[in-house]
């Protein structure tokens, strides 16, 4: 994606849009096979597992745009990246640790609500979060083009920041409604700029970028998220989302000094 396009953000915006809006779709329909339909498990991931190596057939006629090809070891090409992805990637990795697993939310949604809609409420939430996400993750990718990604993403780590904030208060409906939403916004300014933003700053590696940028941050998500669990099961639900608010501030900050420089 990054070395077909020249618009990055716009690109990213697009693949993170029908990523989510296929998600929506898969979620819907596995709802729809088992709990309607009656299908059992087994089957419905048989068909999920069919679907998924039709993925494969667009692949094909793919040809690869203006690759660089680095004869290099591991820890050399880590060496000659960009200093300027190596000083994003720690602002990066911070938000992705604030940034909580929306199973934190999903819960806390349901533990507010008893019967029916301790098990609609999440599912219903869930769907506005995604439609959001995916509404939004274009338009976003195509202003963070225009006004600069940097921005936009630092707009978008004031928005989980802001989501964090709503959910560690009351659990009221219209707080819920609009955390859920904040939340799928703060997607929407998050995953494919920040993508879009890491592949830019590559330079010419971005295969090599790209990589660095997702272990960095999946390895910071797997500590944020067991520091939140540790959290919950301590001091209850509030304490998780004010830390993950806080963390996702500071994100905020560091961001915007990192686009002054």
């Amino acid at each position: 994606i990054a070395e077909s396009s020249t618009r990055t953000g716009r690109a990213f915006g697009l693949h993170r849009s029908l990523d989510t809006v296929g998600a929506i779709i898969g979620s819907l329909t596995a709802f729809a096979l088992v709990g309607v339909i009656g299908l059992g498990l087994r089957e419905a991931l048989l068909i999920a597992g069919i679907v998924a190596f039709t993925a494969l057939i667009p692949l094909i006629p793919v040809i690869e745009v203006g690759a660089v090809k680095v004869e290099r070891g591991l820890l050399q090409t880590v060496t000659i990246l960009p200093g300027r992805l190596k000083s994003l990637l720690p602002i990066a990795s911070t938000f992705a640790g604030a940034n909580v697993s929306y199973m934190f939310l999903l819960l806390r949604a349901g533990q507010a609500y008893s019967g029916w809609l301790g098990v609609a409420t999440p599912l219903g939430l869930y769907v506005l979060f995604n439609a959001v996400y995916a509404s939004l993750s274009y338009p976003m990718g195509s202003l963070a083009d225009r006004v600069g990604k940097a921005r936009v993403l630092a707009l978008g780590y004031l928005a989980g920041s802001a989501a964090f904030a709503l959910m560690a208060s009351t659990p009221a409906m219209p707080v819920l409604v609009a955390a859920f939403t904040v939340y799928g916004l703060c997607y929407s300014m998050v995953e494919g700029v920040e993508r879009a933003l890491i592949a830019d700053v590559s330079g010419q590696l971005k295969g090599s970028g790209l990589g660095l940028y997702h272990a960095s941050t999946g390895a910071s998500a797997i500590v944020g998220n067991a520091i939140a669990g540790l959290l919950w099961d301590t001091y209850g639900p509030t304490a998780p989302f004010t830390y993950a608010s806080t963390l996702a501030l500071a994100s905020c900050i560091a961001l915007a000094l990192w686009a002054r420089r």
